[in-house]
């Protein structure tokens, strides 16, 4: 399975190449541009390097959780396992908004309109929010036909209802954290979402499943987790974001 991957993202990735450099609209790839700007080069590892950080923590915490979750019993694993094919569609629409986020600031900061830059930050938010809501009401309520697809056990759906109920319904909370940190990206700064991402988010979790969930080891204990994490990481960069903006250079 994992060979099979690896092919298909190898023949995906080299028809694209293939095509971009066959096409004849703006997006044409030229071979005789491929070379190293200084000029680009650094802008791109300032900017570039934290935000991989930042998406890098999310992993490290995870890992920690999943050890934890595979302490619990095959019960808890497979109905984890069944939940993260259900809350990752979720993860994936409330993360595009921050994406979108980033590439707009960016466009009008570098233009030095500010005041549009703030408007893309309310609207990103606005829509993050109330996609984010309207996902997780629909996991809510169609979860355990959903989590019937993936294993019929009635233990395993009611502990995948427990990670749907504190992740999938909850996950609207980190659209804060990816349009705050996205809004961060697009005015330059890189490296202080990544931080709090890496205190708030990996440091939260790590505390909690070494301290609460070792004196209670209770799967909805463990879940608690994730919606707490993302707030205080949210609380924490709305407030930096609060501070950079007042402090940016026009």
């Amino acid at each position: 399975m994992a060979i099979g991957t690896v092919v298909a993202s190898t023949i995906s990735s080299g028809l694209l190449f293939y095509f971009l450099c066959r096409s004849t609209t703006d997006i044409r790839v030229h071979l005789q541009d491929f070379h190293v700007d200084k000029r680009i080069l650094m802008p791109m590892l300032r900017i570039g390097l934290p935000a991989g950080v930042q998406g890098m923590v999310f992993a490290l915490s995870n890992l920690c959780i999943q050890s934890a979750i595979n302490g619990l019993g095959p019960d808890v694993m497979a109905a984890s396992a069944a939940a993260f094919n259900v809350e990752i569609f979720i993860f994936f629409i409330v993360n595009a908004f921050g994406q979108v986020c980033t590439t707009f600031v960016s466009q009008n900061y570098g233009a030095r309109k500010l005041d549009r830059c703030k408007q893309v930050l309310k609207w990103c938010l606005v829509q993050d929010i109330i996609i984010g809501v309207a996902c997780g009401a629909f996991v809510y309520a169609f979860g355990i036909p959903i989590l019937s697809i993936f294993n019929s056990d009635a233990a395993v759906i009611a502990y995948g209802m427990i990670r749907v109920t504190y992740v999938g319904c909850l996950e609207v909370i980190e659209s804060l954290i990816d349009v705050f940190s996205g809004a961060m990206r697009g005015y330059g700064s890189s490296l202080i979402p990544a931080l709090i991402t890496l205190f708030g988010i990996c440091g939260t979790r790590i505390a909690w499943v070494y301290t609460v969930f070792s004196w209670e080891p209770d799967f909805e204990m463990l879940m608690m987790v994730f919606p707490i994490s993302w707030g205080v990481s949210a609380v924490i960069l709305i407030a930096a974001y609060q501070w950079f903006v007042k402090h940016l250079r026009a």
